[in-house]
């Protein structure tokens, strides 16, 4: 960033002016190493919801050489369309400085100023001048993060020593502060507000903080968990907070309010504990888009209920979340890999299957006319090479004059918290042809089968005077009774 020193605090006035979230890191599925094209994903998605800047969380289960290749990664991907921003608490003052150079060399605009966890100054004189050293010796701009997490209580009660911070404003890089608790908002306002820029994270405090202290921009934090890139609700209700349209911007921050209730019940609990949730903030985040994935241990964990807690949230304020969840735990770009590798290897074509009947007479797919039931499926447990097979099957006797295929997938019991008659009724809407659908518990145990984890296909006539198998290990018995309940459903 070409910008002379001097004219930095001038440079942030100017240009640090709306919402920046976080960007997490994103690995491989065996979190081995990292995944680029999921990193430069979170970064178009961070443009797209209007973000100015992005604030590479690099404190997150990385190395140091992985932590800067991941400051580059993000550099790149931005380009011209967003800021980047660099947190500095790392495990050394050896490596906040070479990550000072290094996030100067490749073009970042900020760094979240902060100290090693290990570090134990004995007086205030000791912090400033520590952090004068550093300030000096790069030509990024700094945000001040007085955070309690130092341990520095023991010098002032405020959880930083004031006079200390006072005279860090002066500081020819020191652009901003971010400070999250009121009562340190209001002294630092008052001691050097009109020096730097003045932020509060805490999306709650908004409208205090807008109209009260001039605010005009908010981070970093996870903001994603209030908006989605078609619904910028955040960015929006910001902007006009600051554009003096306040009876538009309430309505809006009041709409959030049920995002916002689920969302702190998650996050304070974790939030003096010296680190947070980056697996439940990542959830966030693919929810409305993001690439998700997990970071690496020791990582806090995401339980099913939060999930399902964050969902119902996203839905209360007019967003539907991304499904399914096992696309978060890969991350969205090795997930969609997976899959394309799995219809590769398992694509078939069934325009020449020849079936066998019950007594092992091989019949030709040819040999259907009118209307034709293809079954498939197998619980969780069921191969994806027979349901790709299930599915070729419909695609083929669609294709044929006078044929039509009715689909029916049967699988294992719905878990307890999800509403049967919703997704019943949600399926049925959707498919393009009548599904038949068996919530009653194991379909294994209408088909007949001892293991629900048999994959399975076949297929009956309107008249179930043919009946063809594909996969599985069906008595004449057993499908006797699936066609009584083919009647029953029909």
């Amino acid at each position: 960033m070409a910008i002379k020193k001097q004219e930095l605090k001038e440079w942030a006035r100017e240009k640090m002016v709306g919402v920046e979230n976080c960007l997490f890191p994103s690995f491989s599925p065996d979190l081995s190493e990292l995944d680029e094209e999921g990193i430069r994903w979170d970064v178009r998605q961070s443009i797209r919801h209007g973000f100015f800047s992005t604030l590479c969380a690099a404190e997150t289960g990385l190395t140091f050489e992985e932590a800067k290749r991941f400051v580059e990664i993000v550099r790149d991907a931005a380009g011209d369309e967003i800021l980047v921003s660099v947190t500095l608490l790392f495990d050394s003052f050896e490596q906040n400085r070479e990550m000072l150079r290094h996030a100067e060399e490749v073009g970042c605009h900020s760094v979240l100023f902060g100290y090693p966890a290990n570090w134990y100054p004995k007086s205030e004189e000791e912090i400033y001048r520590v952090t004068r050293e550093m300030c000096d010796s790069t030509n990024l701009a700094i945000v001040l993060y007085p955070t309690p997490h130092y341990n520095f209580q023991r010098l002032h009660n405020s959880g930083f020593p004031l006079d200390a911070l006072t005279r860090m404003a002066d500081m020819e890089n020191v652009v901003a502060i971010k400070v999250g608790e009121p009562g340190l908002i209001a002294d630092c306002a008052r001691r050097f507000g009109d020096k730097i820029l003045m932020s509060c994270p805490v999306e709650r405090f908004l409208p205090l903080m807008v109209l009260g202290f001039g605010q005009q921009w908010i981070g970093a934090g996870c903001y994603e968990v209030f908006q989605s890139p078609e619904k910028p609700y955040l960015v929006d209700y910001f902007r006009m907070l600051r554009d003096g349209q306040i009876d538009d911007a309430m309505e809006i921050y009041w709409m959030l309010t049920p995002a916002r209730v689920i969302f702190e019940q998650q996050f304070m609990p974790t939030s003096m504990l010296g680190t947070y949730n980056w697996t439940q903030q990542k959830y966030y985040q693919w929810c409305v888009g993001g690439n998700g994935g997990l970071t690496r241990q020791p990582s806090m964990k995401i339980h099913q209920h939060e999930m399902e807690a964050t969902k119902m949230a996203f839905r209360m304020i007019g967003i539907e979340p991304r499904e399914p969840d096992e696309e978060f735990y890969v991350g969205r770009v090795n997930y969609a890999k997976t899959k394309r590798t799995i219809q590769e290897e398992t694509k078939v074509d069934a325009s020449s299957v020849t079936f066998s009947d019950l007594d092992d007479n091989e019949i030709a797919l040819s040999s259907f006319r009118g209307q034709v039931l293809v079954l498939f499926g197998g619980d969780r447990g069921a191969a994806e090479e027979t349901k790709k097979w299930g599915q070729a099957l419909l695609q083929q006797g669609q294709a044929r004059e006078g044929v039509m295929c009715v689909e029916a997938a049967f699988g294992g019991p719905l878990p307890r918290f999800v509403p049967k008659g919703m997704v019943k009724k949600k399926l049925s809407e959707q498919a393009t042809t009548p599904p038949l659908i068996d919530w009653d518990g194991n379909g294994a145990r209408v088909l007949g089968l001892t293991d629900g984890n048999t994959p399975h296909v076949f297929v009956i006539d309107k008249e179930g005077s043919l009946v063809f198998k594909l996969a599985g290990n069906y008595s004449e018995e057993s499908l006797n009774r699936v066609m009584d309940h083919v009647d029953e459903l029909r």
